[in-house]
């Protein structure tokens, strides 16, 4: 390629599937609706939020993106999220923080409920307590749960992470960034719902 040369951007769009890097301005289909990632904003900034443009009609959605621990919680088949309960540069500093679970909204237990640790709470139909979790920050730090029927703990391990979400058509898509999220237009990837 000859130095200098002008790159044409891509326009082939592809159905977003999770865990797939997405860099600004790249396009996706949810749900068969075109989408391009337009960018996020610093987390350090106020008020940061991530853009989509919904390419059939121009229109761009805007949403808060969030610095949280960001942590999945296998049981019996299902993924469960769970992200912490404060804001920037409260809670997950330190040990035991309160947590949310944030998707899948789970008959038994209302997505943003706040879970302090020891609190029980019922997903999937089975009761568990949160037996807390570590500072984020501190080398191989877990998050516990425990089936209360069966006494069996389960460890998990949070990660500090850009969180964002983009609601459309009666479905909440969510985003996590994938790189350095303190710089502007970081890249984002989905991770839930997966097809």
């Amino acid at each position: 390629m000859k130095e200098g040369a002008i790159i044409a951007f891509p326009t082939q769009a592809v159905q977003l599937s999770c865990n797939t890097a997405t860099r600004q301005m790249s396009r996706f289909l949810l749900s068969n609706v075109l989408f391009q990632y337009e960018g996020a904003d610093d987390i350090r900034k106020n008020n940061a939020v991530i853009k989509f443009k919904v390419m059939d009609t121009g229109e761009t959605l805007e949403s808060a993106s969030k610095l949280r621990t960001s942590t999945p919680f296998l049981y019996d088949g299902t993924t469960y999220y769970f992200k912490s309960a404060s804001d920037f540069n409260q809670d997950f500093n330190q040990d035991d923080y309160a947590i949310q679970l944030f998707a899948p909204c789970d008959r038994d237990l209302s997505c943003d409920v706040v879970i302090s640790d020891e609190d029980h709470f019922t997903i999937g139909g089975i009761e568990f307590i949160y037996k807390g979790a570590d500072n984020v920050h501190k080398e191989g730090a877990i998050m516990k749960f425990q089936n209360v029927e069966t006494g069996e703990t389960i460890e998990t391990k949070p990660k500090l992470t850009a969180l964002s979400s983009l609601f459309y058509g009666s479905v909440r898509y969510h985003f996590e960034s994938v790189s350095d999220y303190n710089k502007d237009n970081y890249m984002i990837s989905l991770f839930y719902p997966c097809s």
